[in-house]
């Protein structure tokens, strides 16, 4: 079961950022990351993201990617969510560029399959269209905010 109030947090929601491209939203996703006390190595979660992200695009299309981790210096399982100021290249499938940055990142021993129910749900809530369009045309965190923890919290029943 995904504790939704853990795993994602307001705070965790990144609006404007100033952000040319996919490495520096990964390298800003790791910042995030340690003010969120989700890890305390900025450096080796950005490993594990561009570890993944070096297997296979997490650019869905849409607008949307999902980059993701299962990682050592990771010591929470949480939600980041990067709005960058203009759409930035990701080389994602429908080879569009990205205007939000849907972030999952996960303990290494991943108890309990953590990395993949967030997974499921946010996926299964990125297939609704109406989702998905208010999730990218928003400007308002606390919108945003609450889409995803209905997201999440719907996946648990």
């Amino acid at each position: 079961m995904i504790n939704s109030d853990l795993i994602f947090k307001i705070d965790n929601i990144r609006l404007d950022a100033d952000i040319k491209d996919k490495l520096e939203a990964l390298k800003y996703v790791s910042k995030v990351a340690k003010e969120a006390q989700l890890t305390d190595d900025e450096e080796e979660t950005l490993k594990g993201l561009l570890q993944r992200e070096n297997e296979f695009s997490t650019g869905l299309g849409d607008s949307i990617a999902i980059p993701h981790t299962k990682w050592k210096s990771i010591k929470e399982a949480g939600v980041i969510i990067i709005k960058p100021k203009i759409p930035i290249e990701w080389n994602a499938l429908d080879g569009q560029p990205v205007s939000i940055i849907i972030a999952l990142l996960t303990p290494y021993d991943n108890s309990g399959n953590v990395h993949l129910k967030l997974l499921a749900s946010l996926s299964r809530s990125l297939i609704d269209e109406s989702f998905k369009k208010k999730i990218i045309e928003t400007d308002k965190k606390e919108e945003i905010f609450n889409l995803v923890k209905e997201a999440l919290t719907a996946f648990n029943n």
